[in-house]
């Protein structure tokens, strides 16, 4: 009669841990029971709980929470039994919350338990009980990662294990070099067996497994997802040679039977995961003769053991897996009870089914000292050893499976976003140890899970921020400020080092920093005046986004400032501010061609300044002409038969010839509603057409809830400098700041429903982008596409600002726009809000097509959406790094961009001047 039951998580750190579909184990943690007897019997299984990092702990609980009242004073003569009334009594519960195959594990894991009591209890060995004539089991080494090849295969073959598992299928080439790398290393008669843990399409297998065909594999295990249609399996089985293998994602005798009828050759039931001892036997029991049995493991020693027993009872027919990666909760937890020799391991000769782990060992590896809260501050330690020595398993082993480590250059030299321990550790273990990495100094009270920190490396100062959960990173932001030795020679503007072209707020930040690095440059801007490319803008443009988050480098606004600032303010304070910093700028002056010499590694940049030509030859040319190019035209049919003006946004002005006329607006986010803003106010009737949705949000809604946390009076308040402010933004990545975005704009949504359904009432079509990310994503992606309402809103709704949405435009007549539906719009105007094209267009026109195209397209980060294809970047395209054309840089955004990114580009510039010859 069962008296007790005791779930007890365990953990270890430390060592290297396997890939898999799920990911590098940070740590490898495990789930044991202990089931006593009244009489004082006990017996010991193992639940499996690899993934998530802390599923031992949640499956723990469901034991203690759920089950264990199930089993006190329940009476068993065959474990089976024992299955079977818990199945009938929970099974609908476990259906109801989701969680049917936690309740497999659980299960498995009480079955162990259960056979390690009975055999205990009746004085049997497992091999006693099942009248072994060899008590001891064949084993073969599985897991093997491609970089350990060299090192595991001669050593698990010297141990007398003569079949070698490789983990295959993580990236899209290379497997029939692990292979064939594997194949030359093994010992003569050794087989070969791969393992792609189900990440292949069927496309996939097919071409992967008919490469590697020469090497003749044992088997193939988890070539397909286990829930792959039948069709799939036979269609697969059918067009290789090479036996297929799976089962530890399996459940069921009769699915394991499916399996094996559609052409599964090896079948590998994990006694952790389903039917413990039990079900494997019988299942052993039950297969065809041409079907073998071969259990899957990756665990602690107590499941290891189980595992290891069902082989033995098979017989010669089977091997049990052993992982070949370093976990102490297999070579420590019950001592040395695993060792292999001749490729076999004994199973234990004392009464039961498994050695018990040590009490020292379970203190050692409990939840509870293992698993600490460990405060950012420490993190930071550990971590400085690890990277200063490049380790990669201990680097792996301090970030949790889904994190990421965004570097601005102090490791990588580039901006990047790295995601997940595997690629944190390569990189770290490349970078770390020549990057001199060190004097770092949490900022935060001690035992906080995050904050900021500073650090020094060979390069120069940094700063960064970081997020811990538990012991582990969830993200790592990292920072170049400064240079540990900084140029100093005289301003030369007729010799720069660096061409900035364009004088708006990129690039004249840019020269900021590049005076404070003491870099030569030179900014050339085509207007007369610092300031007029905001001068010349339409008369109503104020800017969108709030003082707090628009300040520029080294001269903040002054207090006092306006919130929103008008166009010809922004204007004159881009002039003061060139004035002030004394930056060296020539006026009146355009790039009108560039070509690069590869021998001399400098541009010969054409100039024309004041109608004079000018040719200087510097090392790097910076485009900071804004995000965007040349102004989109669309050429609609009828445009030249009609007989009003026609013009661009970037063009307008209103003025009173457009007084009580009909002025068609094609285009519907910021430009085109101030622009019809302007009209209404000067008595036109516009309408804009709405060929596609846009996204509106009121500007309090976006400053407050979108802005306002890292950039507003109240964060100032708190202490939330526009510095760190722009550290915080930027220790976001982008996969985590979409999630973020989301939950903000499902918020807004609902808050202003009422709002948005006036909007959709008058006619406007909305849109939050399409995965429902908001305004910051659309920005990021395809820099267009909504508008902040700063009143024009609420002009659609009444009507002063008409609408037609959905429809393109067929052609002009004389006097109208007509409409795909057939429709006629009457127009004195036509105002083209249209956009503007790629920033690369800027170098088709200055210097080539060829580099153009070899550049490659500006901004958007690969999000797979509308305007921004694939691959995922993980940081906007081709800015504030050397592009694929040497010596060849963009720069451009917002105020808030310019002023931040301005730093890293020169920072990157002032590096490459001092390092050149001589």
């Amino acid at each position: 009669m069962i008296g007790s039951i005791d779930a007890i998580p365990i953990r270890a750190k430390g060592g290297v841990s396997p890939k898999m579909a799920l990911g590098t184990m940070p740590t490898r943690p495990a789930l044991l029971v202990r089931i006593e007897d009244t009489a004082g019997c006990f017996g010991w299984g193992e639940v499996w709980a690899n993934f998530p990092p802390r599923a031992n702990l949640h499956k723990a609980h469901i034991i203690e929470d759920v089950i264990a009242g199930h089993l006190y004073g329940l009476s068993f003569c065959d474990p089976r039994e024992v299955q079977e009334a818990l199945r009938a009594k929970l099974s609908i519960f476990f259906l109801h919350v989701g969680q049917s195959e936690v309740f497999e594990h659980i299960l498995a894991g009480l079955d162990t338990a259960l056979w390690d009591l009975a055999l205990r209890s009746a004085g049997q060995s497992f091999a006693d009980f099942m009248g072994l004539k060899t008590p001891a089991a064949r084993s073969y080494a599985t897991s093997i990662n491609a970089g350990d090849l060299e090192r595991l295969i001669p050593h698990h073959a010297g141990l007398g294990q003569s079949h070698f598992k490789l983990k295959i299928g993580f990236k899209d080439h290379g497997n029939t070099q692990i292979v064939e790398q594997a194949a030359a290393l093994c010992p003569q008669g050794a087989r070969i067996m791969v393992d792609s843990n189900q990440s292949w399409t069927l496309n996939d297998a097919k071409s992967s497994l008919h490469a590697i065909e020469t090497f003749a594999p044992y088997f193939a295990e988890e070539p397909l997802r286990a829930d792959a249609p039948d069709a799939e399996w036979e269609a697969l089985v059918n067009s290789t040679d090479i036996p297929l293998a799976g089962g530890e994602n399996i459940y069921g005798i009769d699915n394991f039977l499916k399996m094996a009828s559609l052409g599964l050759r090896f079948l590998q039931p994990d006694v952790a995961k389903w039917g413990g001892m039990s079900g494997a036997l019988d299942l052993a029991k039950a297969i065809p003769d041409d079907v073998s049995t071969w259990p899957h493991f990756m665990g602690s020693s107590i499941g290891q053991m189980a595992a290891l027993s069902i082989s033995a009872a098979i017989g010669d027919a089977s091997s049990c897996e052993i992982d070949v990666n370093e976990n102490a909760l297999r070579t420590q937890l019950s001592g040395d009870v695993l060792a292999i020799e001749n490729g076999l391991v004994s199973l234990p000769a004392a009464p039961g089914l498994v050695v018990p782990p040590t009490t020292e060992a379970l203190a050692a590896f409990s939840e509870e000292v293992v698993w600490t809260v460990m405060s950012a501050q420490s993190w930071l330690s550990r971590f400085t050893k690890a990277v200063t020595k490049g380790r990669s398993g201990d680097i792996a082993n301090l970030f949790l499976p889904n994190s990421f480590w965004r570097d601005y250059l102090p490791f990588g030299w580039t901006l990047q976003t790295i995601e997940g321990p595997d690629a944190i550790a390569d990189f770290g273990a490349r970078t770390g140890p020549k990057s001199g990495f060190r004097d770092v100094i949490f900022e935060g009270v001690s035992d906080a899970s995050e904050g900021f920190f500073r650090f020094a490396t060979t390069t120069g100062a940094g700063r960064g921020y970081l997020r811990t959960s538990g012991a582990l990173c969830r993200t790592l932001f990292t920072q170049l400020d400064d240079l540990a030795v900084t140029p100093s020679v005289p301003s030369n503007p007729d010799a720069p080092f660096v061409l900035v072209v364009g004088g708006g707020q990129a690039g004249l930040a840019l020269g900021a920093q590049f005076s404070d690095l003491g870099v030569p440059y030179l900014i050339i801007d085509k207007h007369p005046r610092v300031g007029d490319q905001w001068r010349s803008r339409y008369d109503s443009l104020v800017l969108h986004d709030p003082v707090w988050y628009n300040h520029l480098p080294f001269k903040p606004f002054p207090d006092g400032w306006p919130v929103f600032t008008p166009k010809d303010q922004m204007g004159d304070w881009l002039e003061s501010y060139a004035s002030k910093l004394d930056l060296d700028i020539w006026t009146s002056t355009e790039l009108t061609s560039a070509q690069y010499d590869e021998e001399s590694r400098t541009w010969a940049a054409q100039l024309n300044q004041y109608g004079e030509p000018v040719t200087l030859h510097p090392t790097h040319i910076v485009m900071a002409l804004g995000l965007s190019g040349f102004p989109n035209m669309p050429d609609f049919p009828g445009r030249d038969v009609f007989a009003g003006p026609q013009m661009h946004s970037s063009a307008f002005k209103v003025g009173d010839q457009f007084a009580g006329q009909d002025v068609v607006i094609v285009g519907a986010n910021n430009s085109a509603h101030d622009i019809a803003s302007d009209l209404v106010q000067i008595g036109a009737r516009p309408t804009l057409v709405q060929r596609s949705s846009s996204l509106v949000v009121r500007q309090s809604d976006y400053c407050e809830k979108v802005l306002g946390p890292l950039y507003s009076a109240e964060a100032v308040a708190k202490g939330i400098t526009t510095d760190k402010a722009d550290i915080l933004q930027a220790s976001v990545p982008l996969r985590l700041l979409e999630k973020k975005h989301r939950v903000i704009w499902d918020g807004i949504r609902a808050e202003q429903s009422a709002y948005y359904q006036r909007l959709t009432d008058a006619g406007f079509t909305l849109d939050f982008a399409e995965d429902g990310t908001g305004l910051g994503m659309k920005y990021r992606r395809r820099a267009s596409g909504y508008y902040i309402d700063v009143g024009a809103a609420e002009m659609v709704m009444d009507g002063r600002i008409a609408v037609r949405s959905g429809q393109g435009i067929s052609h002009l007549s004389q006097k109208a726009v007509h409409l795909d539906d057939g429709s006629r719009l009457p127009a004195d105007a036509v105002v083209y809000a249209t956009g503007y094209g790629n920033m690369t267009d800027w170098v088709a026109e200055l210097i080539d097509p060829g580099t153009a195209k070899q550049v490659g397209p500006c901004w958007g980060y690969g999000s797979g959406t509308k305007g921004d294809p694939g691959p995922w970047i993980g940081e906007l395209r081709n800015m504030w790094v050397e592009t694929a054309q040497p010596g060849l840089w963009f720069t451009g955004g917002n105020l808030s961009q310019a002023r931040y990114f301005s730093r890293f580009i020169a920072l990157q510039l002032a590096q490459s001047f001092r390092d050149q010859p001589g």
